[in-house]
């Protein structure tokens, strides 16, 4: 895997980058990725907004993406610049990290996985966020996974399980 630029992000190494993937995540969920890259601009996020009658008008921004080459049948990452300041906090980079690694795991679910996972999605209202596709539903938890599996456990423990048997082969945290 190629790691670029992170240095730029003035919080984290390009081997720290490395480290914590190689560490925090099981092999198989990294081993796809041809390439991660910090992007030093900030991306104004072109999605729907907020009403502006509910909450607070503001401008979202897109802090990471994942791309599948279809070429090589691997994936892109870019993480971008959090604020039009620049990145002020490692742990949110990581967590940026997380969440586009988990949009990769869920690309790769075997068949049977995604199966049950669209079962639990349908079954349980009750998400991390409202409003979350299935996708990004099954996102959410395998970020709450690595970092706050208690909360996951007792809040969500059908997904806990799914986390800790499906896609964690029975590694917690």
């Amino acid at each position: 895997m190629e790691i670029v630029n992170f240095e730029n992000s003035g919080l984290i190494t390009n081997l720290e980058v490395a480290e914590y993937l190689y560490s925090d995540f099981p092999l198989h969920h990294v081993e796809k990725i041809a390439k991660i890259e910090y992007i030093d601009i900030y991306m104004k996020y072109d999605g729907p907004q907020p009403r502006s009658d509910t909450i607070s008008p503001f401008i979202k921004n897109t802090l990471g993406e994942c791309e599948l080459d279809e070429n090589t049948s691997s994936y892109l990452i870019r993480i971008y610049r959090q604020s039009p300041e620049g990145s002020h906090d490692l742990e949110k980079i990581k967590i940026t990290i997380a969440h586009e690694v988990a949009h990769v795991v869920y690309a790769e679910l075997p068949f049977e996985s995604h199966q049950l996972w669209l079962q639990l999605d349908k079954k349980n209202i009750a998400r991390i966020k409202a409003r979350l596709t299935t996708e990004n539903n099954f996102v959410e938890h395998y970020v709450a996974y690595i970092k706050n599996s208690k909360y996951v456990k007792e809040a969500f423990s059908d997904e806990y399980i799914f986390m800790r048997d499906r896609v964690f082969c029975g590694r917690e945290y």
